[in-house]
């Protein structure tokens, strides 16, 4: 998701039901009074549940200050407020313009893979940076980057090391390539040992994925379309069928 705009971010109860959601989510209509504001986080870009903390991780990038790095912020459900999470460890003069982030539990602790840009206006290079989620502070476990990784959106981390990533547009994409909705974005898989490789091709603009169970789920946001493709035990992706049609699914 790429917002514009410094934005509030508005948290649903319960906050646990955000775990069930993946990333890069967009909300249904709500009632009024189910929703309650949370200031001070400048362009929002993804959400989740740290259930080690019970707090909400929100990632961040400020496209109006571009010359300054994101941030991952923190969000207490109680008083709904926010703080900037310190980040140590991180190779020197490494940029942070997060994007997509995906939280799981390992046998280390709770790990934190956050998708980042070299600039503010999201583009490469790209990678991912690994984080071990800790009460007071993120700390740095490694930084993954690889050619496939072309414009990295969303990701769904695995407890064995692997994720699914979502890449919006293809290598020489631009914005005729979004505008034209053509079908030339992919979905990479990184397997431990194994390396990069791609499961899932001619997508047009493919944003959120969510893994569950034997399947994998992810959103064509240019299509309009959310669709499902069996996984087997290696992670490879067959059988593509349409989940449901949505407008701009996010």
């Amino acid at each position: 998701m790429r917002l514009l705009a410094r934005s509030p971010l508005l948290v649903l109860s319960p906050l646990l039901a955000l775990s069930l959601l993946g990333g890069c989510v967009t909300w249904p209509d709500v009632t009024p009074g189910r929703a309650n504001r949370v200031d001070g986080i400048p362009g929002p870009e993804d959400l989740l549940w740290d259930a080690a903390h019970e707090r909400l991780l929100v990632s961040s990038t400020d496209r109006r200050r571009k010359e300054a790095d994101g941030q991952i912020y923190e969000v207490d459900p109680k008083t709904l407020t926010a703080k900037p999470m310190q980040r140590r460890g991180e190779p020197m003069g490494m940029r942070f313009n997060p994007h997509g982030i995906s939280y799981v539990q390992t046998s280390a602790g709770p790990l934190l893979y956050v998708i980042t840009h070299s600039d503010a206006a999201g583009e490469g290079p790209h990678a991912i940076v690994v984080y071990l989620v800790l009460e007071g502070h993120l700390s740095f476990v490694e930084l993954l980057q690889d050619p496939l990784l072309t414009s990295p959106n969303d990701l769904a981390a695995m407890q064995d090391g692997s994720l699914y990533v979502c890449n919006d547009q293809s290598a020489d994409g631009g914005f005729n390539e979004v505008l034209l909705a053509l079908k030339k974005a992919t979905i990479v898989q990184l397997r431990p040992q194994h390396g990069w490789r791609v499961v899932a091709d001619g997508l047009a603009y493919p944003n959120g994925i969510v893994v569950a169970e034997d399947r994998v789920i992810a959103a064509a946001t240019r299509e309009h379309r959310l669709y499902h493709w069996d996984r087997d035990a290696e992670g490879a992706l067959s059988g593509k069928r349409v989940l449901a049609e949505v407008h701009g699914p996010d």
